[in-house]
C-alpha cells in the first residue's frame, strides 16, 4: 500500500522518470501483482517507447514469475496491437517451431488466420485436430484444441 502511495505522489508531482523507475521497482518487488507490469507497459507505450515495452515483455517470458505461457500470450497480444497480425503470427510460429505448447500457440495462430479470412475448411495448421487424424476426417468430432468443445472451435476446424 505504501508503494501505491509513492506511485500516486510521483504521478501527482509529474516526476515522470522517478515514476517509471518506481514502476520498474514495483514489478521486481511485487511480482505477484501483475497490475504493476501492465502499468509499466502502458507507461512505456504512452512515451512512445514501444521497443522498451517489448523488451520488458520478452524479459517477462524468460524471467517473469508464474506461468511463462501467460507472459507469452501478453507478448503476442502486445505485438498484435503495436505491430500487427504478422508480428504476432511470427512470434506464435516461433513458439510452435520450438515445441513450446504447440497446441495452445498453434490454435491461437489458427484463430488469427481465421479472423483475417486466411483459413478455409481444410486448413488445420496449429489445431491438434489435423486432417491426418482419422477421427477428424470430414471435419467431425471433438477438437482437442478446444477441450472437446466443438461449439467453441472456429468453423475452419469443423
Amino acid at each position: 500500500e505504501k508503494f501505491i502511495t509513492k506511485l500516486s505522489l510521483l504521478g501527482a508531482l509529474n516526476e515522470d522518470a522517478a515514476f517509471g523507475a518506481a514502476l520498474q521497482e514495483a514489478v521486481v518487488l511485487f511480482p505477484e501483482h501483475t497490475d504493476f507490469a501492465d502499468d509499466l507497459v502502458a507507461w512505456y507505450i504512452e512515451r512512445d517507447a514501444t521497443d522498451q515495452a517489448e523488451a520488458f515483455l520478452r524479459d517477462q517470458v524468460t524471467n517473469g514469475p508464474g506461468a511463462a505461457d501467460r507472459h507469452r500470450m501478453r507478448l503476442v497480444g502486445f505485438l498484435r496491437e503495436m505491430k500487427g497480425d504478422a508480428a504476432a503470427q511470427t512470434e506464435l510460429q516461433g513458439y510452435v517451431d520450438q515445441g513450446v505448447n504447440p497446441d495452445l500457440f498453434g490454435s491461437v495462430s489458427a484463430h488469427l488466420r481465421f479472423e483475417a479470412g486466411e483459413v478455409d475448411a481444410s486448413d488445420r495448421r496449429g489445431c491438434p485436430a489435423r486432417a491426418s487424424d482419422a477421427r477428424y476426417q470430414g471435419g467431425t468430432g471433438p477438437h482437442a484444441c478446444h477441450a472437446g468443445s466443438a461449439d467453441r472451435c472456429a468453423p475452419a476446424h469443423q
